[in-house]
């Protein structure tokens, strides 16, 4: 398992407000997935709650231009990536794509994986895991979204596909340029 997080920064930040939508609950994981933090945990939390926390030897240059984007690497615990999948557990269920004409969630043959999410500020894990995508995006906590666990098993697959969605008025909305 991989504990790199990819990190695209934009060359330029819009400043407006955008519309803060609850996430999806996520069905009640075990108690001992969310209530206990192991002590094993604890190190490695303190460790990226205090300090500069990020080590520039760690960061790899993905592209400078167009996007810009970074790979930093061990980003996430092993204990961090453990906790995510426990919580996810519980919740996970067949992953969906977005129906375009209403922006609901459908299944489809294209996406064959299952999925959770576990809402922001679940717990004291994933609360420094915010923090920290915060700290290292340089965008604010309250612009994030809730974390969103895949399992692919062996021959599952996410075919290839373009995202895109349309305003209601009819234009085509972009995330990226």
């Amino acid at each position: 398992m991989t504990h790199a997080a990819p990190v695209t920064q934009p060359e330029a930040v819009a400043h407006s407000q955008p519309e803060v939508v609850p996430s999806p609950p996520l069905e009640e994981a075990s108690a001992e997935a969310v209530e206990e933090v192991p002590e094993a945990h604890e190190a490695s939390l303190a460790q990226h709650r205090t300090g500069p926390g990020f080590d520039p030897r760690k960061v790899e240059v993905l592209s400078l231009d167009r996007p810009r984007a970074f790979l930093y690497h061990g980003f996430m615990s092993a204990e961090e990536c453990d906790h995510l999948v426990a919580l996810s557990r519980s919740g996970l269920h067949k992953s969906g794509v977005v129906d375009a004409e209403t922006g609901g969630s459908l299944v489809s043959d294209i996406r064959t994986s299952s999925g959770a999410f576990i809402g922001r500020g679940h717990d004291a894990v994933t609360r420094s895991l915010e923090a920290r995508i915060a700290a290292w995006s340089q965008v604010p906590e309250t612009h994030g979204e809730a974390f969103q666990v895949l399992r692919y098993e062996l021959g599952q697959e996410y075919r290839a596909h373009f995202d895109y969605f349309f305003h209601k008025a009819g234009a085509l909305r972009l995330a990226c340029d």
